[in-house]
């Protein structure tokens, strides 16, 4: 029926099957090493975007303490020329300051007081 023209034996099943374990072994080891080192790179750009991060926060809390500090050397005069309390300042320097209650009062009772505010801004008269 079919006549092999090749006259090399062909390999035993155990030599088969060491050829697949061979195989099988290379592909997972590259595939290994491809997964590991994808994984290095996402861990060192994590790595890197939380410590900017945290360099960037780190950076923001020395300058609020810096300026803390800063206002905290004032004298109760000085301070109160730029119209804060000693109680003040932490607040003021970490979130801003509210409008004073006489102004928010003023806008919220005269609309009309408000609206010529805004015109004169506008106008660049005032």
């Amino acid at each position: 029926m079919f006549v092999r023209e090749n006259l090399t034996p062909l390999p035993s099943s155990y030599e088969l099957h060491l050829q697949a374990r061979h195989a099988r072994r290379q592909a997972m080891n590259r595939l290994s090493r491809h997964a590991v080192s994808k994984f290095a790179a996402w861990l060192g750009l994590l790595i890197y975007n939380g410590g900017v991060r945290l360099a960037r926060q780190l950076a923001a809390q020395r300058r609020l303490r810096r300026d803390i500090r800063m206002l905290n050397g004032f004298s109760d005069r000085d301070l109160a020329d730029i119209g804060l309390g000693r109680s003040e300042i932490e607040y003021v320097v970490r979130g801003g300051r509210r409008p004073r209650a006489t102004e928010t009062s003023l806008n919220r009772r005269t609309p009309a007081l408000r609206t010529e505010r805004l015109r004169i801004a506008a106008n660049g008269n005032g």
